[in-house]
Formats: structure tokens, C-alpha cells, sequence
């Protein structure tokens, strides 16, 4: 009897996994959200380390709680009609304000020129939402000292099809002077913006004459509020423009065929070079003052070289090391041509 009454104790124990069993319940938080595909593994393969038992109903219910969860049904957002897309991509992207682009001297700083994150999804979304974004926004670079460089690295930056892509584009200008280096790489930067449709110059007036008046403090105060260098800078950049259009027309935008038509340009119009150390300024001939510079071939306190002569040798070999030894014309053709 013995022997009995201590084997149905025995039998009547529950066995080891049994007592461990009751210690993985199912957590509460599950009948609230349905845990992820990786969560369920993470639990099942945690607990098998561990060498313990795993109720079969409850890994039945796990099962059938990752079968609901692939069972939904992903939202595709390229199912949308491109009409609707478009709508979408123009609320995320597009505002009224320009878009600042940075600035080599840091007025104007960078405000909004990078796309929106949607554009990371994949190729189709980022081919139609930059459409949206370089065509639809206003474009707005500060232009210090007449230098155009920062605006063509930016261009380069944003690659070929981006700049197919702009349509308008506004240069406010912040000095009094413009340079042959500078007008020259305007007129190189706009020949590469094929599909721009609106370009705007502009000029802050108050700016102008403070920055004038500074710099030039022997010149007629007549001679800076009259508005005659603020038009003849505008007549410059609109000559500017037809050469461009010349350019973009006859079908050659080559630095060689550039830089011959630029040497024209500045003989027919009128305008020729004169500088500190080499004839890099550009200026009305019979003109001294209004809008581009007060270098007459002499030296003169009022004019800082630096600003505005950067010197025909930097010049040069600016152009060599950015489009190669393919350039034809020697240094000194060149010269002789930015005489005029």
C-alpha cells in the first residue's frame, strides 16, 4: 500500500517542462498589438536558448498572429493616378519664398535647396518629385564680388538633368562692380541652363549706393544716386543675355567657340579691359565710373585688386584645369582678345 500510495504521489507531480511552461504566458501587451515577424522569432528562438517549453497553443497563436500581419495589404503609393502624385509632390515641395542657394560669401545662406527625403524611395518618385522641385520653386543666389563660381559649382552639384529641369532663377547682385571674369562665367553658367525659362536680375538700390559711395568716396554724389550705374549694369547683363541666346542657338556652347564669341562681344559692344596687373576689368570705353570699376590704368586707394581683378593668369588656368588641354587657344590669343 505503501509502494502505491507513493507512486500515484509520483505520477501525480507534474513533470519539469510542465512547471516551466506555465512561466512563458502569453504577454498582455499581445492583445493589443499584434507583435512584428522578427518580434515572434526573437521570442520563440530567445526561449528555445533557453531550453524551455514552448505551449503549443501558444506558439498556434503566435503563428496565426504573423499570418494576420502578412495578410495586410501595403498602401502603393505609385498606384495613385500621376495627376494625384503631382498634387502630393507639390504640397511637400514647392513654396512661394526662393529657394536660397549658398553663397561663396555666405550672405543668403543655403535655406531649403536639397529635395525632400521622398526623393530616397526609389527612382520612379525621385524622377517625378524633381521635376516638381527644380521646375515649380524659384531659385535665388546672392551674387558677392561678381563671382559666378559658386552658382556653377552648385550646378555641378545637382548634375545635367536637374539643370535641364530649372526654370527660374533670380541673381541678386551686392556690388557695384562687373568684371570680365565674371561676365564671363555668367554667360558660361546661363548656356549650360537650357530649359530655364525666367531669369531676374536685381539690384537692392540701397545697397548699391551705401556700397558705392564707400568705395568710391571721391566720385560725384551725383554720379552714384543718379541711377546711371544701376542701368548701364543692367544694359551689360542684358547684352549678356543675347550673347547667351546666340550661343544656345548656333548649337556650340564650347569653352573655345565661348571665349571667341565673348572677345566679340566685348569690341562690338563697346566695353573693354583694364586692370592692376592684367586687363581682367571690364568697362564702358569712353566710361570711367557708373556700375563696373574706376580703373583707368592707374593705381588708386579707393579700389581693392583683390575684390575684383583676380588676375588673367588665375583666370586662366582656372579654364585648364576645368575643361582640360582640349582648349585651342594659347594665353597669349586669349589676352590679346580680352583687350578687346
Amino acid at each position: 500500500m505503501e509502494l502505491d500510495q507513493n507512486t500515484n504521489a509520483t505520477c501525480c507531480q507534474p513533470e519539469p517542462h510542465e512547471q516551466q511552461a506555465t512561466s512563458i504566458d502569453q504577454p498582455a501587451a499581445l492583445a493589443i498589438d499584434p507583435p512584428s515577424e522578427a518580434e515572434l522569432r526573437k521570442l520563440v528562438t530567445k526561449a528555445a536558448r533557453a531550453s524551455k517549453y514552448v505551449d503549443p497553443e501558444l506558439r498556434r497563436t503566435f503563428a496565426q498572429m504573423a499570418q494576420q500581419k502578412d495578410s495586410v495589404t501595403p498602401f502603393r503609393f505609385l498606384d495613385l493616378p500621376s495627376e494625384l502624385r503631382t498634387r502630393i509632390y507639390e504640397s511637400l515641395m514647392l513654396r512661394k519664398d526662393p529657394r536660397m542657394i549658398p553663397s561663396i560669401c555666405g550672405r543668403g545662406k543655403s535655406d531649403g535647396t536639397k529635395p525632400h527625403k521622398i526623393c530616397l524611395v526609389n527612382r520612379q518618385i525621385r524622377q517625378e518629385a524633381l521635376s516638381i522641385f527644380y521646375g515649380g520653386n524659384i531659385f535665388r543666389a546672392h551674387i558677392h564680388r561678381n563671382d559666378f563660381s559658386f552658382f556653377t559649382s552648385w550646378l555641378d552639384l545637382i548634375g545635367d538633368a536637374n539643370r535641364k529641369r530649372l526654370r527660374t532663377v533670380h541673381f541678386a547682385l551686392q556690388d557695384r562692380w562687373l568684371c570680365a571674369d565674371g561676365v564671363l562665367d555668367l554667360v558660361r553658367t546661363l548656356t549650360r541652363i537650357s530649359g530655364t525659362e525666367k531669369l531676374a536680375f536685381t539690384i537692392d538700390t540701397k545697397d548699391w549706393v551705401h556700397n558705392y559711395s564707400r568705395a568710391y568716396n571721391s566720385v560725384p554724389r551725383e554720379h552714384v544716386t543718379n541711377g546711371k550705374p544701376i542701368q548701364k549694369t543692367f544694359k551689360m547683363l542684358e547684352r549678356a543675355l543675347i550673347l547667351v541666346q546666340t550661343l544656345r542657338e548656333a548649337g556650340d556652347v564650347s569653352e573655345t567657340k565661348l571665349r571667341y564669341e565673348f572677345r566679340k562681344w566685348l569690341d562690338v559692344k563697346g566695353y573693354k579691359c583694364s586692370g592692376h596687373t592684367a586687363p581682367s576689368v571690364v568697362h564702358e570705353k569712353e566710361t570711367e565710373y557708373y556700375g563696373f570699376c574706376s580703373i583707368t590704368g592707374r593705381e588708386t586707394s579707393q579700389f581693392n585688386p583683390i575684390s575684383c581683378d583676380r588676375g588673367f593668369s588665375a583666370l586662366y588656368e582656372e579654364m585648364r584645369k576645368a575643361y582640360g588641354p582640349h582648349d585651342t587657344d594659347s594665353e597669349e590669343e586669349i589676352e590679346e582678345g580680352l583687350r578687346g
